[in-house]
């Protein structure tokens, strides 16, 4: 998510994020099988009359290709599909980076960390700017 295109008002909260796919495993985004995705995450006042009735009627969501991952916002995304309520791993992976455009994407690259779901994982929050030179 571009930290840049997170939007706040008072109780209104929004991201503007891009998915980048491409089928053929070879880790390049340059080529014309690329399918790039722009979509809007949001995170509004819950709403209903009382609970159990409450609910988030923004898009606390980003879409993976079929799936759908929890975002919360500002900075989480969470192994959680939308809507579903449970965990359990659905065979994909995602990579936190500190890039900011698909042309430095570099799948390979030694640095890139890749997290499938675990439920025994610790959690730790890393601030972007410190993705490659923590300790963690």
């Amino acid at each position: 998510m571009d930290e840049e295109m997170v939007r706040e008002g008072s109780d209104k909260k929004y991201a503007v994020y891009e998915v980048y796919s491409q089928g053929d495993g070879s880790g390049d985004f340059t080529g014309s099988n690329v399918v790039k995705n722009e979509y809007l995450a949001s995170w509004l006042p819950l709403k209903g009359p009382f609970r159990p009735f409450i609910y988030q009627p923004g898009d606390s969501y980003v879409k993976c290709g079929p799936h759908k991952l929890v975002w919360r916002y500002r900075n989480r995304v969470c192994f959680i599909p939308s809507g579903k309520g449970s965990l359990k791993d659905f065979g994909f992976e995602i990579a936190p980076t500190p890039w900011s455009d698909i042309s430095q994407v570099n799948v390979f690259d030694s640095r890139v960390k890749w997290y499938r779901y675990d439920q025994a994982r610790e959690r730790s929050f890393i601030p972007i700017d410190e993705l490659w030179t923590s300790k963690k």
